[in-house]
């Protein structure tokens, strides 16, 4: 977020870092006062404002909501459980991913991006600077950025001040040149493509064409 803050996020409002856990009334407004809203940390976000306060906001005006929650730790898997022991079961059918953006939907907020299952801190972390680069960047919308966590291979890659000056090398004849045709079938992209579980982790919810502009 430093990255950008000069030309994008200086008149961002919220709460980074151990500064303090923001009260209920913090995140509405947070969430009314604003056109978009990143949320960052620990486990569940609906954890910090109930469901029924969640429900109950009107925020029409808030285009984007991105919740980067559900990382976890040992240490907050045991916070976590001693917090789900006491509530219903009705209570914690609120509180999954899916029905989560339930949630969001009737407040009015025009698309969410979201995370389905727990992760990493460092799995966050790289998911956080990969869509600000894209969303913030490289002008893409909402449904692009998270299309390219699907599929990173196929993220448009500089070239390198080498590959521009290297020259086509010329053709051979007869057979020399058979087998210089059939080394060059042999792309650099065509090489097996290791899938990772985490790609598919984040989901895009409602209107898939939002961009961010600078203002």
């Amino acid at each position: 977020m430093e990255e950008y803050e000069q030309q994008f996020t200086p008149r961002w409002l919220g709460v980074a870092g151990d500064d303090h856990t923001p009260s209920v009334g913090e995140w509405e407004i947070y969430l009314t006062d604003n056109s978009s809203f990143i949320f960052y940390g620990m486990e569940k976000f609906i954890n910090y404002i109930p469901p029924a306060k969640l429900s109950a906001l009107n925020i029409p005006d808030c285009s984007m909501i991105y919740l980067l929650d559900l990382a976890e730790t040992s240490k907050s898997f045991t916070r976590q459980s001693k917090l789900d022991v006491r509530k219903s079961e009705n209570f914690l059918s609120l509180e999954k991913p899916v029905e989560t953006a339930m949630l969001v939907s009737v407040t009015g907020v025009k698309c969410l991006m979201a995370n389905q299952w727990h992760c990493t801190l460092a799995e966050n972390a790289n998911r956080l600077k990969v869509s600000m680069k894209d969303l913030l960047e490289g002008g893409k919308t909402t449904g692009e950025s998270v299309r390219l966590l699907f599929t990173p291979h196929q993220r448009v890659q500089p070239k390198t001040e080498t590959e521009n000056e290297k020259a086509p090398t010329p053709e051979k004849e007869g057979a020399e040149n058979q087998g210089t045709e059939r080394s060059d079938d042999m792309r650099p992209d065509e090489k097996e493509i290791q899938l990772d579980r985490s790609w598919y982790n984040m989901v895009c919810y409602g209107l898939p064409n939002l961009m961010v502009a600078q203002v």
